[in-house]
């Protein structure tokens, strides 16, 4: 074989190798690592590590969530012995629901806002912790959790139940700034909630900025 005949297959070896197209090599699927979620492109459903949009499934080793959408909302499933890392980051959406009977960690980047319940008769929490495991909220941005509700007298928490339901084993830790505010908001997207809980049933308390200690 000629010079030249010899630098094609160099190059087209090069070429195939880069490709994964040599015999025995089988060609990966795009790394998952970094996945980025809008949540303008519909509701967001994470089960361990498969995360569904629309009509598509794939499975991730990091997830950011961002975007802006009163309608669509978050839900996030820790199986047993299973923890789910998600991170969100400038959100704006409806309810966060965690379920499942493993541990979920939310880490907050930027400034997020999110809303429970949409219609506000849902009454739903802004975080709705359904789950048996533990829920932590770390990072370094803020979160304004709000809960849904037609009065002061009933409706969800910013952080914890929809209304009647309660919840536990909730730590925020880290630098977040967490302000969580429950009940009477007829707009999921009013800012203006009287009402605050960090994990009662209905945020029948004052509301409150909490930022955890360094």
């Amino acid at each position: 074989m000629g010079r030249i005949g010899k630098r094609v297959l160099s190059w087209t070896l090069c070429l195939m190798m880069a490709l994964g197209m040599l015999p025995g090599m089988t060609r990966k699927a795009k790394a998952a690592d970094g996945d980025v979620y809008n949540i303008e492109n519909g509701d967001i459903f994470i089960k361990d590590d498969q995360v569904s949009q629309q009509y598509g499934t794939k499975t991730f080793t990091e997830i950011t969530i961002t975007g802006s959408k009163q309608y669509n909302l978050i839900s996030i499933e820790a199986s047993e012995n299973k923890e789910v890392v998600v991170t969100i980051k400038d959100l704006q959406s409806n309810t966060i629901v965690v379920s499942g009977e493993g541990n979920v960690t939310l880490l907050v980047e930027g400034h997020n806002v999110i809303a429970g319940g949409s219609p506000a008769w849902i009454y739903r929490a802004g975080i709705q912790k359904e789950s048996s495991g533990k829920l932590t909220i770390a990072g370094n941005g803020t979160l304004e959790a709000i809960g849904s509700g037609f009065s002061d007298d009933e409706g969800g928490a910013g952080i914890g139940g929809g209304i009647g339901k309660s919840a536990s084993d909730i730590t925020i830790t880290g630098n977040v700034t967490v302000i969580a505010k429950g009940g009477a908001t007829k707009s999921p997207m009013r800012w203006d909630s009287s009402q605050d809980s960090l994990s009662g049933s209905s945020g029948h308390t004052t509301p409150t900025t909490t930022t955890s200690p360094t």
